[in-house]
């Protein structure tokens, strides 16, 4: 079996996002670059939740990304994603819409 890694940019008490969603206040310096890169090499396919799956969508093929990031762009650019089109429910009911992105 396969294993489950899993990796979050939060606060050390907890914060994550605005209530607009905006995560500005995380600078992905020289250290979570590295830290990324190296997860990235290890993991052969990346799971998210749509709005994640969106917001990298949308950022790593852009200039700011391949100027910024270049080693973490090309390896998200490499991964097999999955994500959930919507939220799912637990426990009683199945996961919907879990898609595939090469």
């Amino acid at each position: 079996m396969g294993r489950l890694k899993v990796f979050n940019f939060i606060s050390i008490d907890g914060y994550y996002k605005t209530i607009s969603e905006d995560i500005n206040w995380h600078t992905h310096g020289k250290e979570a670059a590295e830290y990324s890169a190296q997860s990235l090499q290890q993991s052969n396919i990346l799971l998210y939740g749509r709005k994640t799956f969106q917001m990298m969508e949308s950022f790593w093929p852009t200039k700011a990304a391949k100027d910024s990031l270049p080693e973490v762009r090309e390896e998200w650019k490499r991964q097999k994603k999955l994500f959930f089109l919507q939220p799912f429910r637990i426990p009683t009911g199945p996961i919907q819409h879990l898609y595939l992105r090469t």
